[in-house]
């Protein structure tokens, strides 16, 4: 035991509960309720969502242009949704509605605007949408991180490797890392998997502190990547992780075989996105479940009517966050097909899914024997669309071993200047590979519902055959 898993249980986090600082304490405070309620029944649980989803829905009708007109529309007034199933009434959000409507239409009347955080999605579609989060909200995420930490039987004080790209990772102030350090021993490693070769990442492992225990957070794409050259050169890690979770991307049964080859250790699914945060993980008890993170957030999956279907059938999967009260997402379609989970076995009130479709990340092999995985690319495509952006879709489609189409569907403002400037962007990433432009109306949608923003050659290849 080191010194700040002995003192942050019993000193400070008490401490911390004792304190009445809503901006620096509250998330301690909801971390604990999720700790107890958990294990509240379903009933429990679901008339505590039936009240926060009844003060979102009148708010948003009384605050939110888009919703007013939705809800009037349809018919609709927010006392009449009394119950979850109340909520098959609903007409369902599109991410085309939040796109078409930001700002104007979607930011709520009436809420400060120091509350207003802006974010955007990863692009991950080829097209990012932006979006606001509630100030206040991101502290619910963050108590549901930490309460995360509990299900994983890791705490603050051990070491996290985020694999990911150096363009996401959080850049926290200089004071705050270092407080953040010193008062709860956090020591978190960010590892671009773009760049870090696999003896890079091995030896990151090595000179870990023994007394340690430590957990690895990734793209599967990338732990995927180092699995299979660990397997094929015969090495793996000096000691195994505590716990691997695997998110951002849906976790195929074969990439989770390769990393647990690798690492002996079975990776965990995370579900979430940038607009909703924590959304679902692996029940610690129970593999074959996904439990829903928490209070803040409705999961429904739903039929093409828009109506929830039954536990073990598959459907369409919408998200109502009940704390965003800057702008609201309700019955908002996130792009995924799950199956309906039902109640688990290990007691937990939280309700489940089971089985999410999401978009399995593809990577693009470099001649030169680099990586270029869709969270790379995804910079470059929020550069080059912006809210009024000359693109509103892009794919990079593979051709040859050293060649790359990136397609493109432009905006009336795209010209030779933005074509030009695309080329020296993706030419710098893309190194050793013949890269073109081509103008395209629109970009094929995947069985799935989503647009790949990378199409491998092997895909490629395999589309041909089939064609």
């Amino acid at each position: 035991m080191n010194m700040h898993s002995f003192l942050v249980p019993r000193v400070f986090l008490p401490i911390m509960r004792k304190m009445d600082f809503h901006d620096t304490t509250y998330w301690v405070r909801y971390a604990d309720h999720l700790e107890k309620s958990q294990w509240d029944s379903r009933e429990e649980l679901d008339a505590r969502l039936c009240l926060k989803l009844g003060r979102m829905l009148r708010h948003a009708y009384a605050n939110v242009p888009f919703y007013r007109k939705q809800f009037d529309s349809h018919g609709i007034n927010p006392d009449d949704i009394r119950t979850l199933e109340d909520m098959n009434h609903l007409p369902v959000t599109a991410r085309s509605d939040i796109v078409a409507h930001y700002p104007e239409q979607m930011l709520a009347a009436g809420v400060p605007g120091k509350l207003r955080v802006p974010g955007f999605t990863s692009g991950s579609t080829g097209s990012p949408m932006y979006f606001y989060n509630d100030r206040q909200e991101l502290m619910i995420k963050n108590a549901v991180h930490n309460f995360v930490r509990g299900w994983l039987g890791t705490g603050m004080w051990d070491t996290e490797i985020t694999i990911g790209v150096s363009s996401y990772f959080y850049k926290e102030k200089a004071l705050k890392k270092a407080f953040l350090r010193a008062v709860f021993g956090q020591h978190s490693i960010n590892v671009s998997g773009m760049d870090c070769t696999l003896d890079d990442f091995l030896r990151i492992i090595r000179t870990l502190p023994g007394h340690r225990r430590y957990s690895i957070r990734t793209y599967p794409s990338y732990l995927a990547l180092y699995s299979s050259e660990m397997i094929e050169r015969g090495i793996g890690p000096d000691r195994k992780p505590d716990v691997i979770v695997a998110g951002a991307e849906a976790l195929s049964d074969h990439r989770a075989s390769l990393i647990e080859q690798a690492f002996a250790r079975r990776p965990l699914r995370h579900y979430g996105c940038k607009e909703l945060g924590y959304i679902a993980l692996t029940c610690p008890d129970n593999p074959e479940n996904m439990h829903i993170l928490g209070e803040q957030l409705i999961v429904r999956v739903v039929d093409e009517r828009g109506k929830q279907v039954k536990p073990g059938h598959r459907g369409r999967v919408l998200v109502t966050n009940l704390y965003n009260r800057v702008m609201p997402f309700i019955n908002y379609e996130i792009g995924d097909n799950a199956v309906a989970g039902s109640p688990c076995t290990c007691g937990r009130g939280f309700h489940t899914i089971r089985s999410i479709e999401g978009r399995i990340g593809e990577v693009l092999r470099l001649p030169g024997g680099g990586t270029v995985s869709e969270a790379a690319v995804n910079p470059i495509v929020r550069t080059l669309h912006l809210p009024n952006g000359v693109l509103r879709e892009l794919q990079l489609v593979q051709t040859a071993e050293d060649e790359v189409c990136i397609m493109a569907v432009p905006s009336k403002t795209f010209t030779e200047e933005h074509r030009d400037r695309m080329l020296v962007h993706f030419s710098r990433m893309l190194r050793g590979m013949k890269t073109r432009i081509e103008t395209v109306d629109g970009i094929r949608v995947s069985p799935s519902g989503k647009r790949p923003l990378i199409v491998p050659l092997e895909k490629m290849n395999a589309a041909n055959d089939n064609d």
